[in-house]
């Protein structure tokens, strides 16, 4: 990848690392309606406050990441994120980058708050893999619904650098662990099928 940034516009060629293994069966969000950024009681689309983004990635990532997008987010002595109404919506931050015991993605609500406990202590990142990762911007933009048939491998990549963002959502984030891009599949072909599929 060219011209990668690492947050503080630093820019340099980068591999891309995609684990080869799953790590299960996650959901990206499953806050209620109103917990967070939550706007419906499927989770959130905004990556910034996601509870999977919060379990893959360190808590000094986390904090950066709300501070740079004005979330009024704190952590409370039980390591509980709690939002700008005092809200529960995730515990366990960094479970996955620091190997250790955590917790999946699971419901917030208004009223109660569930978790199911995961561990990492086998597949979470080992110290060898931590030096091979680094910071990245990753960027946030999307592609209008109306134009998902029609658009190739390549227009997803400068769509995703766009500033087309659903709600007034974030159009970048900073951090270590994000999830595929679209256009990483046309990556991986061969360049006519990128062009053309």
């Amino acid at each position: 990848m060219n011209n990668v940034d690492d947050g503080t516009e630093k820019k340099e060629i980068r591999i891309k690392l995609i684990r080869a293994e799953s790590l299960g069966s996650f959901r990206r969000d499953y806050k209620q309606n109103g917990v967070g950024s939550s706007i419906s009681d499927n989770g959130s689309n905004d990556w910034t406050d996601s509870q999977l983004m919060m379990m893959l990635n360190p808590e000094d990532v986390v904090k950066a990441g709300w501070k740079a997008t004005g979330k009024n987010y704190t952590i409370d002595n039980e390591g509980y994120v709690i939002d700008n109404k005092n809200q529960k919506i995730y515990r366990g931050i960094g479970s996955y980058f620091n190997r250790t015991s955590g917790f999946k993605p699971a419901q917030a609500s208004t009223t109660n708050f569930t978790e199911e406990t995961i561990d990492f202590n086998e597949n979470g990142l080992t110290t060898e893999s931590k030096k091979l990762i680094d910071k990245a911007v990753y960027h946030l933009g999307g592609i209008p619904s109306n134009e998902l048939s029609t658009v190739t491998a390549s227009m997803y990549y400068s769509k995703e650098r766009s500033n087309l963002v659903y709600n007034n959502r974030p159009t970048t984030w900073t951090g270590y662990i994000g999830l595929m891009y679209p256009s990483d599949y046309g990556f991986a072909t061969s360049k006519s099928e990128c062009l053309t599929k």
